[in-house]
């Protein structure tokens, strides 16, 4: 008997236990039914009621692109490859921002020139637009006048919910207004509101959901100051004093504390070079428990570069060794880009080929990495 002759509850479950790299590349060129079958929203919920959802990495290079555009890829344990075509807006030779876990897609979002917000689906292997944040705002640049917005790069862009926050942003003559600035994107309404402004300065703030809050750390350089942390609740749209770091965030003189950041179980993790004792620093890894208010040590990874996790499984990419905290930031561009992955419910960090498959400049420092969901 044929596998499309089968009926369909039983063709989804055979389907659902086939490895995502298969299910995506190899099966869909056999026949229109299988190939719509595969891209049904049924598979996707059949793959979960299985437990056989897959997660990756989501790579995007920032450096130009290959072929004269940006390009996206997603990494597994075993696999690699380039996912559909990035939207035209990110093909722009500017900086484009963040990449951001934003429930089960990925925001890409470009900072210079008028604002662009771009969300991928891993497990649908598709992108759409989000409508941009437009502040109506006139700045001048070498005597041109320009009626838009930019982010620049020190705004922060982060989801808490179903919705997209930025904090602070602007350049030029609007930098010092919007440094308490914060807006908030509704979905399901598609329109940009207006919070009341920041109880702190926004300046390269690191920022992450955490049980339906948003928790936001490292806007200040001030040594007497980065212990601080704000959390902002969206039921009561009102700020309020986080828990205070373990120890002083470490930062290379004339630079900011490397603090990166996830969700782990409805708690806050947060990685980076602590000064634990007067000439002793290390690079460490602490969780917040807000049941007995304290800060319990996590397993550190081999590297230290950008953090994120989807659904409990945490990626970690970086050039860095973590036994080596004090390092120059241009030393950390040397070496291998290197990928560990923490499964949920694991202590231990193991490590994932980048394929050879892929371009070298997957490998580039300006890369962003984040963790997915890919089906």
């Amino acid at each position: 008997m044929s596998l499309t002759n089968i009926p369909n509850d039983c063709l989804l479950a055979c389907l659902a236990r086939v490895p995502y790299a298969d299910l995506r590349n190899a099966i869909p060129s056999t026949s229109k039914q299988l190939r719509d079958a595969v891209a049904s929203a049924a598979c996707r919920k059949t793959r979960e009621l299985a437990g056989c959802v897959e997660y990756g990495v989501f790579a995007m290079t920032n450096s130009g692109g290959f072929d004269g555009q940006r390009d996206g890829f997603l990494i597994t344990r075993s696999a690699g490859w380039r996912t559909a075509a990035t939207p035209a807006a990110l093909d722009d030779d500017v900086f484009f921002g963040w990449c951001r876990p934003f429930q089960h897609d990925v925001v890409v979002t470009r900072a210079l020139k008028p604002m662009s917000i771009n969300a991928y689906n891993a497990g649908q292997n598709a992108w759409r637009d989000i409508r941009p944040l437009v502040r109506d705002v006139n700045h001048t640049v070498n005597g041109r006048s320009y009626t838009y917005d930019t982010l620049a790069y020190h705004a922060t862009v982060a989801s808490v919910g179903s919705n997209i926050v930025v904090l602070g942003g602007g350049i030029l003559e609007n930098y010092e207004r919007f440094m308490t600035r914060m807006d908030v994107y509704d979905p399901a309404e598609d329109v940009w509101s207006k919070m009341p402004d920041l109880p702190f300065r926004s300046h390269r703030n690191l920022a992450v959901e955490v049980d339906g809050k948003l928790y936001c750390w490292g806007s200040n350089v001030e040594p007497e100051a980065r212990r601080e942390t704000f959390v902002y609740d969206p039921a009561t749209r009102t700020w309020t004093n986080g828990p205070r770091l373990p120890y002083e965030p470490w930062a290379a003189e004339y630079s900011e504390p490397f603090l990166p950041g996830f969700e782990l179980s409805k708690r806050l993790c947060i990685m980076g070079p602590f000064i634990l004792a007067p000439g002793n620093v290390r690079y460490s890894a602490f969780v917040w428990d807000p049941t007995r208010e304290t800060w319990d040590d996590f397993p550190v990874p081999p590297v230290m570069g950008s953090v994120s996790q989807m659904d409990g499984h945490t990626v970690v990419c970086g050039r860095c060794r973590s036994d080596q905290p004090t390092e120059q930031p241009e030393s950390r561009l040397l070496g291998d880009m290197r990928l560990f992955v923490l499964d949920a419910g694991s202590r231990d960090w193991v490590e994932w080929d980048i394929p050879d498959s892929l371009p070298a400049g997957v490998g580039h420092p300006s890369t962003r990495y984040t963790a997915v969901r890919i089906g």
